[in-house]
């Protein structure tokens, strides 16, 4: 059997327990007119010049530097104009610079279904709900489906997707480069899927078409 004297302890910490965690409920709900106490100052207030800040120990008096001349930070080279600006010499590519396979087309259907149809439609004639004479819209998305553009090289479409045209905006801040090379794919795919054959259809398949 416990002792006697260990129930008041029991109690007593339960008390103490209770009305540290209601004072501090209450600091944290309250307002103040005194700054709260900082434990760890250095976690609020740190040495440190944040962007866009101003800093007298450069001539400039900006605490954000420029860029070096000639240099470009690690990852961001890019080099090869064929997968990340669509060129080939001095021309728009006409190949893409991956292999097609479905995994591709599926992302590329997945990211224009997110980025272009509300404009082009899910179809690929420009007609997305963000065009429907409801919400008063004045834009004019192109028809992937005219000649134009069926004929256009993919890499002018990639192109397109990463710079805007137009009042189409540039979405290469938000699309990385192979997701636009995925999305020229798709749009190929729906161009292609309007100008079908029957001869294009496997012979395995054509029995679900009859």
């Amino acid at each position: 059997m416990a002792p006697k004297w260990v129930w008041p302890v029991i109690v007593l910490g339960a008390l103490v327990s209770a009305a540290i965690l209601g004072l501090a409920i209450n600091a944290r709900m309250s307002k103040h007119t005194q700054p709260r106490m900082d434990f760890i100052p250095g976690m609020d207030h740190q040495q440190k010049y944040l962007p866009q800040a101003a800093n007298p120990a450069f001539a400039d008096g900006r605490a954000m530097r420029p860029v070096a001349p000639g240099t470009v930070a690690r990852g961001e080279l890019k080099a090869g104009d064929h997968f990340y600006r669509g060129r080939i010499g001095n021309a728009w590519a006409e190949e893409f610079p991956m292999d097609l396979d479905r995994e591709l087309l599926e992302r590329g259907q997945d990211r224009y279904n997110i980025y272009c149809a509300t404009c082009h439609g899910y179809s690929g004639y420009g007609n997305g709900m963000s065009v429907s004479t409801e919400a008063g819209s004045v834009l004019i998305p192109s028809n992937y489906h005219d000649q134009r553009l069926r004929s256009e090289p993919v890499g002018s479409l990639f192109n397109t997707i990463t710079n805007g045209a137009r009042s189409m905006a540039a979405y290469a801040p938000q699309i990385p480069e192979r997701d636009r090379w995925a999305i020229a794919a798709y749009i190929r795919a729906l161009q292609r899927s309007r100008q079908a054959f029957p001869d294009d259809v496997p012979d395995d398949k054509k029995d679900a078409l009859r």
